[in-house]
């Protein structure tokens, strides 16, 4: 449970090593899912600042 609680699910899979791989890929990738989609959030942002500054400063 204490695993679980730090974010590591994997580490409570069963004793297969198999097992523990197959989870800890799938950990992994949904960390970078999270990584992407934080990153594409902060980029949208900084678009829309550079577009609110390029349409304050007009045509």
């Amino acid at each position: 449970m204490q695993a679980r609680r730090r974010g590591m699910p994997f580490l409570l899979a069963g004793r297969d090593g198999a097992s523990l791989d197959m989870l800890a890929d799938r950990y992994g990738v949904a960390r970078m899912q999270l990584d992407l989609r934080q990153r594409a959030s902060s980029l949208t942002q900084h678009l829309d600042g550079v577009s609110g500054v390029l349409n304050a400063a007009g045509p």
